[in-house]
């Protein structure tokens, strides 16, 4: 599980209730299908400790860890970014369909049940958008639309393949 998706896991479960480790590790496992390791969870949750996005109490020999202001703020603003990004990501493909003349579509932007991939994808996504967005699309020759066409065409399809 990657880092900067468990770190949004931990802080969105510790926004419901505080927890121990363990228990954030089985509330994720329930979740997501997938067990985050001790090895993985205890770093993490040491590093928001340090950022003071979460604190901690020692109760009973165990810490239970709950968020802080400051962990509701930086949820607020991952949200916001997540948004930000479906909607420009949403307007570029409609804006590759108007200049290729063809119908990409990416359906983790509108399924909600898909949307919890986008943490994994958020860089690229982001990097993509900008890439076909630095350039004004009545600049770009038959032969570039083309390109990008076949490019996006051929991902889809490596994607597809990948997913299955």
């Amino acid at each position: 599980m990657a880092s900067g998706y468990l770190k949004i896991l931990v802080l969105k479960e510790l926004n419901q209730s505080p927890m121990t480790g363990y228990d954030l590790m089985n509330s994720i496992e329930s979740s997501q299908g997938k067990r985050p390791s001790a090895g993985s969870m205890y770093p993490l949750l040491k590093i928001l400790l340090e950022r003071k996005l979460i604190k901690g109490v020692e109760k009973n020999r165990k810490t239970i860890y709950s968020i802080t202001v400051s962990g509701k703020n930086r949820i607020e603003e991952i949200i916001k970014e997540k948004s930000f990004l479906l909607k420009k990501g949403s307007e570029l493909i409609k804006k590759i369909n108007k200049t290729c003349g063809c119908k990409v579509k990416l359906p983790f932007l509108s399924k909600k049940e898909d949307q919890n991939i986008i943490p994994h994808f958020t860089s690229s996504i982001h990097k993509l958008i900008s890439v076909l967005t630095k350039k004004d699309e009545s600049k770009l020759s038959i032969e570039q639309k083309k390109d990008i066409d076949k490019i996006l065409t051929e991902t889809k399809k490596k994607l597809q393949k990948v997913i299955k």
